[in-house]
């Protein structure tokens, strides 16, 4: 028995196109967007994995100072001379913050190199006088990242 046959042929039309365009536009509008979310986000997990891959091997290749209680501090560097050792580097045109805070020092920057960050923070953090306690490194575009860094007087 044909559902179709009490309606007329233009009913019948409009029936069937809608019976193709509802699903169509949901898998379009709905389904797809959702599937490229995800592949973003997979890719963005990668990325982090991979950054914290690397952190982890730059940990592991410091030279081992002994433990933190028999370090000897190096006197706090200031703000006056962490600014010359970002200009040394080439890094002051992407600072966005360098600030004394009760806490220590909050070091902020726009889109920077991530390579030209980390030599300046590998050549520049064992002997400035500050610990790093928190920092956040976000991904701008490949090769650039936007960082922020809390710094906390050595003891």
């Amino acid at each position: 028995m044909n559902r179709l046959a009490p309606l007329s042929p233009r009913e019948s039309a409009l029936l069937i196109l809608l019976g193709t365009i509802v699903p169509l536009a949901l898998i379009l509008l709905v389904v797809m967007p959702l599937l490229e979310t995800r592949t973003t986000a997979r890719i963005a997990a990668a990325e982090a994995e991979d950054l914290r891959n690397w952190v982890a091997l730059r940990v592991a290749d410091l030279p081992s100072e002994g433990p933190m209680e028999t370090r000897k501090p190096f006197a706090q560097t200031s703000l006056a001379a962490l600014e010359q050792s970002l200009v040394a580097a080439g890094l002051r045109s992407a600072l966005t913050r360098l600030a004394d805070t009760p806490g220590g020092v909050e070091i902020a920057f726009g889109p920077v190199r991530f390579d030209a960050l980390t030599q300046w923070l590998h050549d520049t953090s064992p002997r400035w006088g500050y610990d790093v306690a928190a920092y956040r490194i976000a991904r701008v575009t490949s090769g650039l990242v936007t960082a922020r860094f809390t710094l906390t007087p050595t003891h």
